[in-house]
């Protein structure tokens, strides 16, 4: 018999615990050397962990800036791993590399790994990247966690995370195909939309896709995941508008078949930075539209599916009609 689910909140801890990063990305807020000194100390993060009462349905996010850059980094994933809660962990696997982390046991605890890749060779990756070496280190880590998972000492998932740069879009299916080579694949991949930021405004021409950009590689990287029996694939900030008939087909019947029939507890959502050390409890989002772009969502069909609607808002002003786009479905 399963035990009841009580009315006490569980917890998502996010941790942004270092703004400094080891890449210096074209597109990503924390692409300055400046922000290496912006990070939260180690001990902080570890009472913090403490003062909540988390168990197997909590889940603890740690994430950067590039969090293996942070001096307390093994420390501050061993305190974590302690909680007892599920812990993700957000990198861009160079550190992995090598075998200065991959030997420590809380990597073997370590619900979920998410490492982003941009190309299928180095020299687009790299270019996006602003270091050169960058793509080979972090397909060595991949590899290297690829290792552990097949002598069952690796993370329990491996999430590969496709962002929908615009240079990076024609690499998304050779991403695919090459790491079917040389992988077992990852257990959930993400084709995720852009997190707005100072910095990827100020390149928005060259970087932010139009819908009719996103169009072609969403549904051929779609198409060849299921070739390849990806477990789970999930679109983040990405409109459902974009799929074409099979696609879309898929991705209704996924979400029907894992949609959860067990009453699921209370979650309550903190986030902390160096801004914020001792967190700040989120509030659920409400989202922000104009009338007409509420009226296009509100008489789509895919609007009870569909989380992309941001994405959508953000990137088709040149008027792709959403509306016509799914009538026809």
């Amino acid at each position: 018999m399963y035990p009841s689910i009580s009315n006490a909140p569980s917890w998502t801890l996010y941790f942004n615990i270092t703004e400094g990063c080891n890449n210096s990305c074209c597109f990503c807020a924390s692409n300055s050397p400046e922000q290496e000194k912006h990070y939260i100390s180690t001990e902080i993060v570890c009472n913090s962990l403490k003062k909540y009462k988390l168990d197997a349905n909590s889940h603890i996010v740690i994430n950067g800036g590039e969090p293996t850059t942070h001096p307390g980094f093994m420390q501050i994933l061993n305190c974590a791993i302690e909680t007892g809660g599920r812990v993700t962990l957000f990198t861009n696997g160079r550190s992995f590399a090598s075998k200065k982390h991959n030997s420590n046991p809380a990597i073997q605890n370590l619900q979920r790994i998410s490492i982003p890749l941009y190309g299928a060779q180095q020299d687009v990756h790299d270019q996006l990247v602003g270091r050169k070496g960058a793509w080979e280190q972090t397909v060595a880590g991949l590899k290297n966690l690829d290792a552990l998972r097949n002598s069952n000492l690796g993370p329990e998932e491996l999430e590969l995370k496709l962002l929908a740069v615009g240079p990076s879009l024609s690499e998304w299916p050779k991403i695919i195909t090459f790491l079917d080579r040389i992988i077992r694949p990852p257990e959930r991949v993400v084709l995720s939309g852009l997190i707005l930021s100072n910095t990827l405004l100020a390149h928005r021409q060259e970087l932010i896709p139009t819908m009719q950009n996103l169009l072609l590689p969403i549904n051929e990287t779609i198409r060849r995941l299921r070739e390849i029996r990806i477990k789970l694939i999930l679109l983040w900030e990405i409109p459902w508008c974009l799929l074409d008939n099979d696609n879309l087909e898929y991705f209704l019947e996924t979400r029907h078949q894992n949609r959860s029939k067990k009453k699921m507890p209370v979650v309550k959502d903190v986030y902390f930075d160096y801004r914020f050390p001792e967190g700040i409890e989120l509030s659920p989002k409400n989202q922000e539209t104009s009338e007409d772009e509420a009226l296009m969502c509100e008489n789509c069909k895919l609007r009870s599916c569909c989380n992309g609607v941001p994405a959508y808002i953000r990137l088709a002003r040149e008027g792709t009609n959403v509306l016509h786009l799914s009538s026809t479905r």
